[in-house]
């Protein structure tokens, strides 16, 4: 306030001092009756009030919206949040936990390179210290953690895989934390990545490094110790985000606390460059928006993902299979998957049309139910459920057995299910199809027929409460009662379980081999 004073005045002073400095310069002492005292009391006015507007606006925001790290009481933890910056009070800015935070709150912190603190468990784990400590012993300063722990515990939610990016070379990397008592494992490097393993938890280390070249799939990188040449080369602003071993978190590419703070997906630097270094981060792009994007996805990132997907043909099936589970298993991937389809992405991803109106059907059954996000029947519910086009899917994927399993399962329930059908029935078809195939099939067939959802609920709720029984007879049991081994046997088998199955599970296994000796006897 004094200093805004301060200006106020001198302003309003500069007339008559340039106006006296005038008159010792000049020979003309009749100037002083062209300058009037009316007209420098103006201009100094003028210059005054223009200052009072201005000067608000020179100085660091006290707007905007700031960013409150989490904090633990009584050991409960309160995630990070965004608020207004005037709404921030003493004792809030106190108990965001550290002096950074601190003065990050005053200013405005999401536009400033070290904002805030991080206050996690995982900072203080034993094994954390552990592998932080030995780098930090060898070149103080030498490490951060990177990427996703970062971006995670400022927006309040589970952080997972640990990563760390250091100065050190890999090298002297794996002589300390071997040193250590680490296990070390070179899993990336060539890339300068170490899997470090401390008390059990693995880590993975990361050399600072540049791109040397790079062709869409892969990059020749080198090793660097500039942390901004680190950042410059990753994919998105909120993964470009590093914290210090004491929760200093450090933004170099200036924007990644914002973007973090408007759940904006931004590119690092020239979108179409990104993708050229690696044509996966199409996909990626659309997978944190469904994670961790709000509204439209960034239309800059967009433009250039509809640009380079062609280039998704680089990409291996395995890498892109993995994409599509990950986005497919967020909360609410619907928004990503249109704009995948609407920028012409999708096309080369699932190479079939889109169910979009089925998926958000089945998304609306999954928060109804409070069912857990299911990555596969979502799949399956937007590409399916036909079982020729799953298989094509699944190969083109190289999804594993288990999964092309599950993929094609539900097409192939071959029995017609329907929302008026009885529980007797719907068991039989599951005995004979497999009861996780034709569970799916019900709740795809909710998502078709939201008229009757509430009848389609209770066969599903029904069908996931009944363990498939073991049938209680055996080709054995039909040998025993003298019918040769042979082709005989299996229709004996089959007519005896049908009336098992039709007396829904309940004729004894003695009631089944006297039918099984009836039989026989008439063979």
């Amino acid at each position: 306030m004094a200093g805004r004073i301060l200006i106020e005045l001198l302003l309003f002073s500069a007339p008559f001092i340039v106006f006296w400095l005038y008159r010792a310069a000049s020979k003309d002492m009749s100037v002083n009756d062209r300058w009037p005292l009316a007209w420098l009391v103006g201009i100094g006015g003028v210059l005054a009030v223009a200052a009072l507007v201005i000067t608000p606006l020179l100085q660091p925001s006290e707007g905007g919206q700031c960013y409150l790290a989490p904090r633990y009481e009584d050991g409960v933890r309160t995630p990070g949040r965004l608020v207004d910056c005037s709404e921030i009070t003493s004792p809030e800015r106190g108990a965001a936990a550290s002096a950074s935070a601190d003065r990050a709150a005053r200013r405005g912190c999401w536009r400033t390179g070290m904002t805030t603190a991080l206050q996690a468990d995982w900072l203080a784990d034993r094994s954390t210290r552990k592998v932080m400590d030995a780098l930090e012993a060898e070149r103080p300063g030498c490490a951060r953690f990177v990427g996703g722990c970062v971006r995670n515990e400022l927006l309040g939610e589970a952080v997972s895989d640990i990563d760390i990016a250091t100065q050190l070379t890999p090298d002297t990397v794996s002589k300390v934390l071997k040193a250590a008592g680490c296990a070390v494992h070179p899993t990336g490097i060539e890339h300068g990545t170490l899997t470090v393993v401390a008390d059990g938890r693995p880590f993975e280390v990361t050399t600072l490094r540049r791109d040397v070249e790079t062709d869409g799939r892969r990059a020749v990188v080198a090793f660097t110790e500039d942390w901004a040449e680190d950042a410059s080369r990753r994919d998105f602003t909120m993964n470009a985000l590093y914290a210090a071993p004491t929760g200093d978190v450090y933004d170099p590419t200036g924007e990644g606390l914002r973007d973090l703070g408007d759940r904006r997906i931004v590119f690092v630097g020239d979108p179409e460059t990104r993708l050229r270094e690696d044509y996966l981060r199409i996909l990626r792009f659309f997978r944190f928006h469904a994670w961790y994007g709000r509204e439209a996805p960034d239309a800059a990132g967009l433009a250039a993902c509809q640009a380079h997907a062609a280039g998704l043909a680089n990409i291996s099936a395995e890498r892109i299979w993995m994409e599509v589970k990950k986005l497919l298993a967020a909360p609410s991937p619907l928004d990503a998957i249109v704009a995948m389809r609407d920028a012409a992405v999708a096309k080369y991803v699932f190479e079939t049309d889109l169910n979009i109106d089925r998926l958000s059907r089945l998304l609306d059954v999954e928060r109804t139910d409070g069912a857990r996000p299911d990555a596969l029947l979502r799949l399956t519910a937007l590409t399916g459920p036909d079982p020729q086009a799953m298989r094509a899917i699944a190969r083109m994927m190289k999804a594993s057995n288990e999964e092309r399993t599950r993929l094609t399962g539900p097409g192939e329930v071959s029995a017609p299910l329907s929302h008026a059908m009885d529980g007797n029935e719907l068991r039989r078809i599951a005995y004979r199809s497999g009861k996780d195939a034709v569970l799916d099939r019900l709740k795809i067939a909710r998502a078709d027929d939201p008229a009757h959802d509430a009848d389609w609920a209770k066969l599903v709720r029904g069908l996931a409460a009944w363990d498939r029984p073991q049938a209680p007879i055996r080709g054995a049991d039909v040998i025993a009662a003298g019918v040769p081994e042979g082709p005989e046997v299996g229709p004996i088998v089959r007519q005896v379980e049908d009336e098992w199955l039709a007396s829904d599970f309940k004729l004894s296994r003695k009631a089944l081999l006297a039918r099984i000796a009836e039989l026989a006897s008439e063979r």
